[in-house]
């Protein structure tokens, strides 16, 4: 839990042994410290491959990322995902959903390409995770946005299709000629 550095003290209030010596001691002793508190709320972001990642826009290439928290929390946090350009790629889910039980354990998310039926080449986007973040624990309300750099290759051709149009005509007796 990211709480903070705590002081602490501990008093030394008697001395008991079987060497009477230090039985003796009347000396109260006091030890202060400070538990430095190295935990930070924050959000470990891990793709799984080098950026930019890749999607399709026919949806046969997901990419996919972990996501998990850095510091356990004391309240649930809810983790919402955004797209840069939601003409090119969304999340699958709109939000992930960490708990003090399940915040060490990482969480796939998975991002599908969309087609625009426009051909436009491969577009860069951009997946915001964090884009906002609610919890009763302000340490994780207040963590920084991260961004997974995404690439959706653009399939879409150019051309022209031409449908065969099929003719029918006959041939009807339109009577005789003079």
């Amino acid at each position: 839990v990211d709480d903070g550095n705590v002081p602490f003290e501990v008093s030394i209030l008697r001395v008991e042994s079987t060497d009477a010596a230090y039985n003796a001691l009347t000396t109260l002793e006091v030890v202060r410290g400070v538990v430095v508190d190295d935990d930070e709320a924050g959000l470990e972001v891990a793709p799984d491959g080098a950026e930019p990642l890749v999607t399709t826009e026919d949806g046969g290439t997901s990419a996919s990322f972990d996501v998990r928290l850095t510091a356990k929390p004391v309240a649930e946090v809810t983790v919402h995902l955004a797209s840069s350009d939601n003409t090119e790629g969304v999340p699958r889910v709109e939000h992930i959903v960490f708990t003090p039980a399940n915040y060490m354990n990482p969480q796939k998310v998975f991002v599908d390409g969309l087609d625009d039926n426009i051909r436009d080449g491969d577009v860069a986007y951009s997946l915001f995770v964090g884009s906002s973040i609610t919890s009763d624990d302000a340490k994780y309300t207040a963590v920084s946005v991260a961004r997974i750099a995404l690439q959706n290759q653009d399939l879409d051709t150019l051309g022209v299709e031409i449908a065969p149009l099929v003719l029918q005509t006959s041939e009807a007796d339109a009577g005789e000629a003079e």
